[in-house]
């Protein structure tokens, strides 16, 4: 493969905001400590496109930050709305994930804007003072969710248009694994250019990725860049008040978008045994992709249940681990990520000439071999 011209300064500067030894670097490149520090000194020049994707997944960057003229800048973590107390100090392959979501977001906004695209910001702003019951209403609207509802998608089709809608609206829906003991279901990284969410994708309930990916959406209303466990109760005493309003806020926003309270009301109305209150919530979860916990965290917050009958009938947390994407091929590995509709502009745009075929290893992280079958699945 023939080597290509490299930015000395931007592969010292990714090293340094890695927090990675150099030493660590060369084993897991399996090349000399000498060669890493020619790279970085400058003495060496050139790389393959190969040594370049391979030291930006080390490193948690997109390899073309090597080749370009301007400056590295270290990505800001988004704030950390966690509630727990005890929340996990981030790992190393957290922070890669998130400066590499915050490099696609950029890499996705150059596509689009070279397509002739507008990426102009298509979501309105919000505070914690607007009532996110009614926000979510008006937003239900603009995102067509009552004709998506009727369409009666499996949920797993129906998060895939979700992503879709959200993509006309400038919005691209991500999902990547973060360890489990960090409890991180989402992220928004609010930006005028391209604001994104990322979702994890190891979490196994997939209505409760629904649910996250409108939980974010709220934040980016609130203009946040943002990590969440998306913890529904958010009961913890010693939960920040800021942390706890706005999570709470984001929270009845997301539950109201999928199901308004007007239904919650109007379906609910003279129940109140236990059973019938199960079988109801068993059709509505169904019906509009929601989590039974959500509508009986919407039954307490209307007041149609009191706590104890909450508590009786939330269901136990599910045990085992999620599922991380392990035996999945790779083709579809990756086109879960992005999305269909995102995967399908990516290569688009490869079409069109306006990126080239490094270009899409490097979002995808893969190799040539791969392009083929990982496009095949894309497009089909």
């Amino acid at each position: 493969m023939s080597n290509i011209i490299i930015n000395p300064e931007n592969v010292m500067l990714a090293i340094e905001a890695s927090s990675l030894r150099v030493e660590y670097v060369s084993k897991k490149m399996n090349k000399p400590i000498d060669t890493i520090k020619r790279w970085v000194s400058g003495e060496e020049k050139e790389m393959t496109f190969s040594e370049a994707v391979k030291l930006g997944k080390i490193l948690g960057v997109n390899p073309n930050i090597f080749l370009v003229s301007r400056k590295f800048e270290e990505p800001v973590i988004p704030v950390d709305f966690r509630s727990k107390k005890d929340a996990e100090k981030l790992k190393i392959k957290s922070i890669k994930n998130i400066r590499r979501m915050l490099y696609l977001r950029d890499e996705l906004y150059e596509i689009m804007a070279s397509l002739g695209e507008d990426t102009s910001r298509k979501i309105g702003t919000a505070n914690l003072k607007n009532d996110p019951a009614v926000l979510a209403s008006e937003y239900r609207e603009k995102l067509g969710l009552d004709l998506l509802v009727a369409e009666r998608l499996t949920d797993e089709k129906f998060f895939e248009k979700i992503r879709e809608i959200l993509l006309g609206k400038n919005i691209v829906v991500l999902t990547e694994s973060f360890p489990k003991e960090e409890d991180i279901k989402g992220l928004s990284l609010s930006d005028d250019k391209m604001p994104i969410i990322v979702i994890n994708r190891s979490d196994r309930d997939i209505r409760s990725k629904i649910f996250t990916a409108f939980h974010e959406l709220a934040h980016l209303l609130l203009r946040n860049n943002a990590m969440c466990d998306v913890n529904e109760t958010l009961t913890d005493e010693g939960t920040n008040s800021v942390i706890y309003e706005t999570e709470r806020w984001c929270n009845k926003f997301s539950a109201n978008i999928l199901m308004p309270v007007e239904i919650i009301k109007e379906k609910f109305e003279g129940i109140d045994e236990i059973e019938e209150i199960k079988r109801t919530t068993g059709k509505l979860s169904s019906k509009y992709h929601v989590s039974k916990s959500t509508i009986y965290y919407s039954l307490s917050d209307s007041g149609i249940i009191d706590r104890i009958q909450l508590k009786n009938l939330l269901p136990e947390a599910p045990k085992g681990k999620g599922g991380g994407g392990k035996g999945i091929p790779l083709q579809e590995q990756r086109i879960r990520m992005f999305g269909k509709e995102t995967s399908r502009l990516i290569f688009y745009a490869h079409d069109q000439n306006i990126i080239t075929t490094h270009d899409v290893l490097s979002i995808f992280t893969i190799k040539l071999k791969d392009y083929d079958r990982v496009r095949d699945y894309a497009v089909r």
